[in-house]
């Protein structure tokens, strides 16, 4: 049982927070901007294919985001840790 109290205070802490950084690509001439970026984070792709264009291939097998799992942001779908990830403690 205290256990999942535990666990719910966590999760509220968790929706309850607010985080204003978006970190991703924040250049757009890069293959990979994101324009809901505003932090910085050296992700930035820039692989061109001999035709001048971004080399799609390599863009959607990287997915930079936070990869710890105990984090309040966790995105199940990132393959790459970009240090975004925060915490109700943070």
């Amino acid at each position: 049982m205290l256990f999942l109290i535990f666990i719910s205070l966590f999760i509220l802490s968790c929706e309850s927070m607010e985080s204003n950084n978006v970190y991703g690509c924040t250049d757009s001439t890069a293959c990979n901007f994101d324009s809901s970026a505003n932090v910085y984070d050296n992700t930035c792709i820039y692989d061109l294919n001999e035709d001048g264009e971004c080399n799609e291939d390599d863009v959607d097998l990287q997915v930079y985001g936070c990869t710890d799992s105990s984090a309040c942001n966790f995105d199940e779908n990132a393959n790459i840790f970009d240090d975004s990830c925060f915490s109700d403690e943070d």
